[in-house]
C-alpha cells in the first residue's frame, strides 16, 4: 500500500548552530504557530525556519522547501498528497532518469533553489518568484530543451503581467544566474537586451523641505525608524537586523554585524561601524528602554524581523497628503491606473533615497569621498561617486555660476 502521509517541518538553526528538522508548535485549533518550532517538548521561536515538506515517493524519503505563509503551507501540502495520490491511482507515471540522466526543468529549480537555501530568505524568495513565472511560460520539460524562443517568451509573459521594465529586468536576471549556475550558455543575442533594458532612475536625495514635512508628521516609532535610516545610510535590511548590541553608547557609533540566526549576511560579506550623532543615541537609548524585552531595535508584532519598512513610509507619507499625486503604477483597478494620489504608492516616498540625502549631507558638511564609502558599505568608489554625482550641483557657488553666466539671457530687448 502506498504511502501518501505528508508532513510539514522546519528546517531550523539552534543555538549551537545546528540544523535540525523540527516539527511546527500549533495553537488549540490545530493551526500553525508561523515561525514556533517544537524543540525537545518545547516551543522555541525561530524566524529563520525554512518550512519544508516531507514525504516518501517511489519508496524514497524527499523533502520539498515550501512558503512560509500559513496559507501557502496548507497549500502546498495539499498539492503534494493530492500528487501521491494520483501516483498511487496510477494516473501520473513516476519519473524515470531517461538513460543518458538528462535533468529536467523542475529538478534543476529545485536543486538549484536548494544549494542557495543558505542565503538571504528574501534573495531565495526573490529567485524562486522568478522561476516559478518561467515554468509557467515554458513548456519544455528538459533544461536543455530550452532556447532563445522560451527566453522570449519569458520577457513577453512577465510584461503581460504588467511588471515594470526594472522588475522584467531583475528576473531575466535571475534567470540568467540559475544558468550561469548550470555553466549554460544564455540564448539570448545581443539584440534582445533592448527588449528587457529600463532606464536606470538616479536616486535625489531628500531636501530640507521634505525632511522637515516628513518629521514634523512622525510618532515616537516611527521617528526612531527614520532617524536611524538618515543617520546611518543604511540598508532595508540592515535595519530591518539591527540589535540594540550593535549600538555602542559610548563610542556613538553603530555596526552592521552578521546574524547567522537570523540569516543575515552584510551584503559582500563586510561588517562596518558608522558613527553616529548624541541625538542618534539618546533616541536609541531611550528605545532599549521603552522595549526592553527586545533584542531587535524594530521588530515586528509577532518578535520577529520587521519586512514591511517601505511600505511604512509610504504610508506616512500618503497618510499625511506628502505624495507628489502624480505617480502611476503599472499595476490596474478596472481601466485605469493607481494614482499616488488615491493609494500609498508615491515614488518619491523611498528607503533608498535616505541612503542618497545621509551620503550628500555628509559631502556636504566635509566627510571625504573615501570615508563616505566605508560607512554605507560600498566595494568600489565609483558607486559612492555617483551617489554624489550632482551635489555640487545644489551648493550655493555652483547656483551662483550659474545665474552670473546666463544673467544676459534675462535683458529684454
Amino acid at each position: 500500500m502506498a504511502n501518501l502521509s505528508v508532513s510539514v517541518k522546519m528546517k531550523i538553526r539552534l543555538a549551537n548552530g545546528d540544523r535540525i528538522y523540527a516539527s511546527p508548535a500549533e495553537h488549540s485549533n490545530g493551526k500553525l504557530k508561523r515561525f514556533y518550532a517544537l524543540v525537545k517538548g518545547k516551543e522555541e521561536h525561530h524566524p529563520e525556519a525554512v518550512y519544508t515538506l516531507v514525504y516518501r515517493e517511489n519508496r524514497k524519503l524527499k523533502t520539498k522547501a515550501i512558503g512560509s505563509g500559513l496559507d501557502e503551507i496548507a497549500a502546498a501540502k495539499r498539492r503534494q498528497e493530492s500528487w501521491l495520490q494520483a501516483i498511487a491511482d496510477g494516473h501520473v507515471k513516476r519519473e524515470v532518469a531517461p538513460a543518458e540522466n538528462r535533468l529536467t526543468l523542475q529538478a534543476a529549480i529545485d536543486k538549484y533553489l536548494e544549494d542557495n537555501e543558505p542565503k538571504a530568505d528574501k534573495t531565495v524568495y526573490a529567485y524562486s518568484i522568478a522561476l516559478a513565472e518561467f515554468t509557467k511560460s515554458c513548456q519544455k520539460k528538459y533544461l536543455d530543451d530550452v532556447d532563445r524562443e522560451d527566453w522570449l517568451a519569458f520577457i513577453k509573459f512577465l510584461k503581460g503581467k504588467g511588471h515594470s521594465p526594472r522588475t522584467v529586468a531583475n528576473k531575466v536576471s535571475y534567470l540568467k544566474t540559475f544558468y550561469i549556475n548550470f555553466k549554460l550558455p544564455i540564448p539570448l543575442q545581443k539584440n534582445d537586451r533592448a527588449l528587457h533594458k529600463f532606464v536606470e532612475k538616479t536616486a535625489r536625495a531628500y531636501n530640507q523641505k521634505d525632511l522637515t514635512a516628513f518629521f514634523s508628521k512622525l510618532s515616537v516609532d516611527e521617528n526612531d525608524l527614520f532617524q536611524l535610516f538618515l543617520c546611518t545610510g543604511a540598508r532595508d535590511a540592515e535595519v530591518q537586523h539591527a540589535y540594540f548590541s550593535d549600538f555602542d553608547f559610548d563610542a556613538r557609533t553603530f555596526s552592521v554585524t552578521e546574524k547567522p540566526e537570523l540569516k543575515f549576511k552584510p551584503k559582500d560579506f563586510e561588517e562596518r561601524t558608522i558613527p553616529i550623532p548624541q541625538s542618534l543615541v539618546d533616541l536609541i537609548r531611550t528605545r532599549e528602554q521603552r522595549y526592553p524585552g527586545s533584542r531587535l531595535v524594530f521588530s515586528a508584532k509577532n518578535g520577529g524581523v520587521e519586512t514591511h519598512f517601505l511600505r511604512i513610509i509610504k504610508g506616512i507619507a500618503f497618510k499625511n497628503g506628502l505624495n507628489c499625486g502624480h505617480c502611476v503604477t503599472a499595476m490596474r483597478k478596472g481601466n485605469g491606473g493607481i494614482t499616488c494620489k488615491d493609494h500609498p504608492v508615491c515614488e518619491k516616498w523611498q528607503l533608498h533615497r535616505w541612503r542618497k540625502t545621509f551620503a550628500t549631507l555628509s559631502h556636504q558638511n566635509g566627510v571625504p569621498v573615501r570615508t563616505i564609502q566605508k560607512w554605507l558599505g560600498h566595494a568600489d568608489i565609483e558607486t559612492t561617486l555617483r551617489y554624489l554625482a550632482d551635489v555640487d550641483d545644489q551648493e550655493e557657488k555652483t547656483q551662483a555660476l550659474v545665474a552670473s553666466t546666463f544673467a544676459f539671457a534675462q535683458l529684454r530687448a
